[in-house]
């Protein structure tokens, strides 16, 4: 298969599933194709840089911190919260009795 063919596979494959909704399974029916190749050209689209992934953190959390705080002390899970300012800190030590 020629490159641009092979890239024009990849990009329609990828849009059917990311763009479209659909399954691997109906993808595989619709192109007469094996469901291991149309897996395998999903990978190839993010290699080819066809498929990007962004994620956008809603305001408010602290994923980056989470994972940190998980990683470096072995918890299964960490909520970082926003500190509400001086408030939250005066009501914090009154709270742990100092």
């Amino acid at each position: 298969m020629a490159r641009l063919d092979e890239l024009r596979l990849i990009a329609k494959v990828a849009r059917m599933y990311h763009r479209d909704g659909l399954r691997q399974v109906q993808i595989t029916e619709r192109l007469n194709i094996h469901q291991s190749t149309v897996s395998r050209l999903l990978k190839r689209a993010e290699k080819e840089g066809i498929v990007r992934m962004t994620l956008t953190m809603p305001s408010g959390l602290h994923a980056d911190l989470e994972d940190a705080l998980q990683s470096a002390y072995g918890l299964r899970e960490a909520i970082a919260a926003q500190s509400l300012g001086t408030f939250a800190g005066g009501f914090l030590r009154r709270y742990r009795g100092g």
